[in-house]
């Protein structure tokens, strides 16, 4: 019997690279893919693609309904967990799936404003009643797709400088997408492989040597402007709140967030599932590179 296997968020950058592995790792398994973009991306007699909304509860119970998934990875949003899980409980079943939710090392935050919904939905997975795997990665980059790096790229090389609030010594452990998205394959269908794991960038970097290696890359020299964290962080708040509209590549809540140190250690799935990320000087790269050769810089 052909392993099920319900995949949403499978086209976004670390979801369509996770899943196109996932295809090529296993053989006797059967993907159902879904998304709210079209699918452009997979050519595969052994992957079904739905359009439709993770948000939505009535979705879940369609699909859990018609599929008897024996495997789900939420890669979408680690929020559709919850209707997910209100779906399932509304259905007769005798065995529930595995599931492998894609959360965030943003957990940690000390800012109880933004880990609060995080630690929220952890609490509701770890009481579920079959198999969970949490893979909380950290900053994603690796492509001009990405929602942080990219930006930052494009920022330095139209404009030749950029910002840093506070000191720009706060550490960053940013992962490759497709570091990522192999974790995701390697342990999706490994039952023994449960709990949570972060999963981090090779080493640790700050945010002053990230602008360093992107203008190295670029071959630009990069003028750094430095501002005050919360000066700044409390303008923009006052502009987000109150105009509406966005004065920087940036929101309030980063910037505040320039304050903690992001680095989390991934030695646990090291030893369990021998996950060997690549270092953020080799990442940025690639990424550089690859967004030259396709016109994006």
């Amino acid at each position: 019997m052909k392993e099920k296997i319900l995949i949403s968020g499978c086209t976004g950058l670390t979801g369509k690279y996770a899943t196109l592995k996932i295809l090529n790792k296993y053989k006797n398994i059967e993907v159902i893919g879904f998304s709210r973009d079209i699918n452009k991306s997979f050519s595969s007699n052994s992957f079904t693609f739905l359009q439709g909304d993770a948000n939505k509860t009535s979705f879940w119970r369609e699909l859990l309904k018609k599929f008897r998934p024996n495997t789900i990875l939420i890669n979408s949003n680690i929020r559709h967990f919850l209707p997910f899980l209100e779906a399932i409980d509304t259905l007769d079943i005798e065995e529930f799936p595995r599931v492998v939710i894609v959360s965030t090392t943003g957990i940690f935050s000390k800012f109880n404003s933004y880990n609060f919904l995080y630690k929220q939905i952890e609490g509701k997975i770890k009481s579920y009643r079959g198999n969970f795997l949490i893979l909380r990665p950290s900053l994603i980059y690796g492509s001009k797709n990405d929602k942080n790096i990219s930006k930052l790229i494009r920022f330095v090389h139209k404009f030749r400088f950029s910002f840093s609030f506070g000191s720009g010594l706060n550490y960053f452990q940013p992962i490759f997408y497709k570091d990522l998205g192999w974790a995701i394959s390697e342990v999706l269908l490994n039952k023994n492989i449960s709990g949570e794991y972060n999963l981090t960038g090779k080493n640790c970097i700050t945010f002053i040597e990230i602008l360093k290696l992107i203008s190295f890359n670029l071959k630009k020299n990069l003028i750094n402007i430095k501002l005050p964290l919360k000066l700044t962080g409390n303008i923009l708040l006052f502009v987000e709140k109150y105009l509406r509209f966005t004065i920087l590549p940036i929101t309030s809540e980063q910037v505040f967030r320039m304050s903690e140190n992001k680095c989390y250690s991934h030695l646990k799935a090291k030893e369990d599932f021998g996950f060997e990320p690549i270092s953020f000087q080799d990442g940025i790269k690639l990424q550089i590179d690859e967004m030259i050769v396709q016109g994006d810089l």
